[in-house]
């Protein structure tokens, strides 16, 4: 088990362990937006986060490699999670803070993903 020191990195080991990530193998994509009831999808722009009655959708960037393939999907993930509605009507310092804190989020999750995946 590994252990968490900060307040993101108990919710990310938390929101693993709640959805069933215990193995390697079920790192992936599908499974984790699947579990999450968040809708997947993918194309050829930038990855984006949204939301449409209620509901989160991640559209990820499929060109690029598999590790920022993954972290795409992690700091959208962030947003779906820990945000809602849509930063057109925000101020742009607190759009800069959410894409901050989604970062945040994106390195712990990348981070505990791959000490999960090396155990």
């Amino acid at each position: 088990m590994t252990p968490c020191w900060t307040y993101t990195e108990c919710y990310v080991k938390e929101m693993y362990e709640a959805i069933g990530i215990i193995h390697p193998e079920q790192l992936d994509f599908q499974t984790i937006a699947y579990r999450l009831s968040i809708s997947l999808f993918y194309w050829q722009e930038p990855s984006q986060a949204l939301f449409f009655n209620n509901k989160g959708y991640i559209i990820l960037d499929e060109s690029p490699s598999p590790q920022k393939q993954w972290q795409d999907f992690t700091h959208e993930l962030a947003h779906v999670l820990l945000h809602t509605g849509s930063q057109s009507r925000l101020p742009q310092t607190f759009i800069e803070y959410q894409e901050m804190k989604a970062n945040h989020f994106m390195y712990h999750a990348y981070f505990y993903a791959g000490s999960v995946r090396y155990m």
